[in-house]
Order: structure tokens, then sequence, then C-alpha cells
């Protein structure tokens, strides 16, 4: 966007740092679809469209991958197509302690009117003994009372005709929820769509015996249920319920099909969410109130630049949510004419979540800037690397190697790993001593990429503007974790 197409920031103070929770626009659910989702949930809608058999599925991802997104949109979508559709935030519901109950009550939630209104108190009805039974369980298992209703004693009937009323009770919900779902398709032309989401939140208890209930009661025609997982979440919770089993094989029985979100784009993600929080205009306005541009131009350095590099750190799309709100932190607490450092701010941010440790030991000063460059060749190996990723890097690296200049023994102008990096260059130098102060990818480098990465540092060690030194990480950290601002005041 063009510098005099973007309008004047708001004061600082308006500035927000969490976004509402986006509305689902009836008849436009994916305004915001960011990560074409929507692809996705065209397909899915082709696959259930006529099913008429039961049919369980589910959508795999891991958290912050956008599964909840997608699902409640689909659902609104589904019902913008002429379906019926339900979603259902298991989690919200993990307080209930008997998943039939809760499932129950979504669907009587959705039959308000008419025939279904009609047909879904039956079903409530005929599930009322099974709900006693199961409510009668959980009082003895959670705190030993064992209570008894008026002609369930044993004296009245035996152990047999138990078994024989609850497979009876069974038999007639599942013939109540076959007449609400063959009503649904006599309506819309469609199945009846429960669509169960964050099951893997769940106490492992209920998200067990939720998907027992809809393999053994609700499978009946003309039904189709979508549960958004976390698979390998899930399987953890069915091992800390049955042991060491083979929860995959077991997870398997009650899906007929499985499907997994592929990979979020994640910068286009991120340069939404910088849109979304109106950081452009922010910072554009902020260098105009105080008359210093560095900082729109730090903030164009990292929106246009060091977005490559987050795509590459494998965060969540919850992760960048939270990285893209400290931008956003770090912008209300500036002051004029600060420096952001876009290129080590752009790198402890992610590094913060991806790996606090290593983010901790660097910002206190207890390693240096070849370790953390050594940690970000593992994620971004060097033939995974394109032009433009290569020259964010390289920036990145020797922004690194210029906070090493604390070491007094090489001279003000100068750096250890500048010293290194020579060695390194001259092929009749021996190896490096201890401590390594560039990484082991630089190393193995061939000579023109080493002359590049020492031609960077001495322009910039040269130049009287560039203000970086062995305090700079500290400074940069104290503007993510907030204490550089409360220091300053």
């Amino acid at each position: 966007m063009a510098e005099e197409t973007i309008e004047v920031a708001k004061p600082k103070d308006s500035l927000i740092l969490k976004l509402p929770e986006p509305v689902v626009v009836e008849g436009s659910p994916w305004d915001d679809d960011v990560l074409n989702r929507a692809q996705i949930a065209a397909r899915l809608t082709n696959l259930i469209r006529t099913q008429s058999v039961p049919f369980v599925v589910s959508i795999d991802g891991y958290w912050g991958t956008g599964k909840t997104f997608m699902l409640e949109r689909w659902q609104k979508d589904l019902e913008d197509s002429g379906f019926k559709a339900i979603y259902f935030n298991a989690w919200e519901d993990d307080f209930c302690d008997d998943s039939l109950l809760a499932i129950l009550g979504q669907l009587s939630e959705s039959f308000k009117e008419g025939r279904l209104k009609e047909l879904a108190a039956r079903l409530r009805q005929s599930a009322l003994p099974l709900l006693r039974q199961n409510a009668l369980g959980i009082l003895k298992q959670n705190l030993g009372v064992t209570l008894r209703i008026e002609g369930s004693e044993r004296g009245d009937r035996d152990f047999i005709d138990e078994y024989i009323a609850q497979r009876a009770t069974k038999d007639e919900m599942k013939k109540c929820l076959q007449r609400v779902s063959e009503e649904v398709r006599d309506e819309t032309g469609h199945p009846l769509v429960f669509i169960i989401d964050e099951l893997d939140r769940c106490r492992p208890t209920f998200a067990i015996e939720l998907l027992e209930r809809v393999k053994h009661i609700f499978d009946v025609p003309n039904l189709v249920f979508v549960f958004g997982i976390n698979r390998d979440e899930l399987c953890k919770s069915i091992r800390s319920v049955y042991g060491e089993i083979e929860a995959d094989v077991y997870l398997r029985r009650f899906f007929d099909m499985e499907f997994s979100l592929p990979e979020a784009d994640a910068g286009a993600f991120c340069r939404h969410l910088f849109e979304k929080f109106e950081l452009p205009q922010f910072f554009l306005g902020l260098s105009q109130e105080t008359r210093h541009q560095i900082h729109h131009k730090d903030f164009r350095d990292l929106s246009e630049h060091m977005v490559k590099l987050w795509a590459r750190f494998n965060l969540s799309l919850r992760d960048i949510d939270y990285c893209v709100r400290l931008v956003a932190l770090v912008g209300k607490n500036l002051g004029p004419g600060q420096y952001m450092h876009p290129a080590l701010l752009g790198l402890l941010i992610p590094l913060k979540f991806k790996n606090p440790t290593l983010y901790r030991r660097f910002t206190r000063g207890e390693c240096t800037g070849s370790e953390v460059m050594n940690y970000v060749d593992e994620l971004v190996p060097l033939q995974d690397r394109n032009d433009s990723l290569y020259g964010v890097l390289d920036v990145v690296e020797t922004n690194l190697y210029l906070t090493d200049k604390r070491y007094a023994a090489y001279g003000e102008n100068t750096s250890p790993a500048l010293a290194q990096l020579k060695l390194a260059r001259d092929p009749h130098s021996e190896e490096l001593t201890p401590p390594i102060y560039i990484s082991k990818k630089t190393r193995q480098s061939d000579g023109d990429r080493i002359d590049g990465l020492i031609e960077e540092m001495q322009s910039n060690l040269n130049r009287p503007d560039y203000n970086i030194s062995s305090n700079t990480i500290g400074y940069v950290a104290g503007l993510i974790d907030f204490y550089q601002s409360m220091v300053r005041r």
C-alpha cells in the first residue's frame, strides 16, 4: 500500500492489543477467510450432500490451525445452502458429566418449532430412563452414594432385566432419532449434520464417552457427524484412560473417513493480522506525530521481510496472533525516535514461542548469537531457502553477531564474530578456537557468502547512525517483555 493512501493513525491509547471475536455473518460466512478454508468446506459439503447411511468424519489439525474457524463458518455455510447443521463445541460442555445429555441438549436447542420440535421432545422422553441410570452411576462413582428409584430394587428385577430394559431404551432412542433425521431429509433434501469441535480438549473420559455414544446410539440413517480433533492429543486421552493400547487403531473404529487440514499460509495470515490491528496506519501516524520516520521504516522492514522468517518457525495461528499483538505492544510503548531493531525483534518474538529456553539464555547474555543462528539454521535448512529468505537471514545473522561487541579485546569497531568470519574466509587459517561466534552453516559456506556477511558487518560498524551494541538484545527483549517501557518511566 502506498504511503500516501494510508490514513493517519489513532493516538497510542486507542491502539488495540486484542481483536474481538469475529462474528460469523449469515449469508457471507467466509468474508474473513484468508486461509482458503472455504475450499476445504466446499469439498466436505460435496462429500456429505447425498449421504443417507450413518456417516462419521474426522478433521484433524493441531491446536491453532484454524479448525474452529473453519467448522463454525462451515456450519453457517451449510445452513445458507439449505442444510440443517448443528455446531457443538464439546469443550464448552465439558462441565457436563453425561455426554449423552450434552448431545441431546444440543439437538433440543436446535429444534424449536414445527414437527422437529415435537420429534425432539419424544427423543428426550425416550432417553429419560438411560439418562436417569447414567446419573445414578455418576453419583456412585463421584460421591460413593447409591440411590434407588422406586421400582428399581433388585428384588423387583434382576440384572438381566436391567440389561434388557437398557437395550429397549437404546432402541427406542434410535427410532426417535431416526424419525428426526428422516424429517430433516424430507424437509431439506440433505442429511442432518452434527459438527462436534474441540473434543481433544475435553476431559479424557468425557471425550471417549461422547465418541462411544455417537458410535452406539447415534448411528442412524441420514445423520452425519463431523469431529474436529487434534488426533495426537486425543490418542493421549485414550491412553490415559485405557493404558498403553494402540490408540490409533482404537480411534480409527469410530470414523468412516479421516482428513487432515493442510498447513496454513502463515505469511498471509500474519499480513492479514497486521491490517486487522491497523498497524501500518499506526506506525505511519506515530512517525508523523513524533517527526521520526524511523518508526514507520522499522515496521515496514518488519512486516515486509521478517514475516518470511516467521512462516518458517512453524508457529500455530494462535501463536502468530500473539506475536502480532507483541508488535502492537512494542509500538504502544515506543518513545520518539526509538529503534525497534526489526531484524532482532522479528527473530526474538517467534523464538520466545518456539524455544523459550534459548530465548531466555540469549536475552540474558548466557549464549552467543551463533547458538541462536544454529537453531534457526535447523529450522530453515540451506536447501529450503529462496533468494528472498537468504537476504532476510543474512541480515538477521549479522545483527546477531554485532551484539557481541562487548568483548573489549576486539576494539570498538569490530566484533569477535567479524574476526572469526575473516579467519573462516582465509583458506590457510587454522580451525577456530572456542568460544565460536559464527554459526556452523556459515563456517561451511562458500567464500562469496562469507564475504557478503563481512561486508555487511563492516558497513554497519562504520555507520555513525547504526546504534547496535551489546546492550541491544536486552533493550529489544525489554520491548517484548514490557519491562523496557517501565524502566523508561
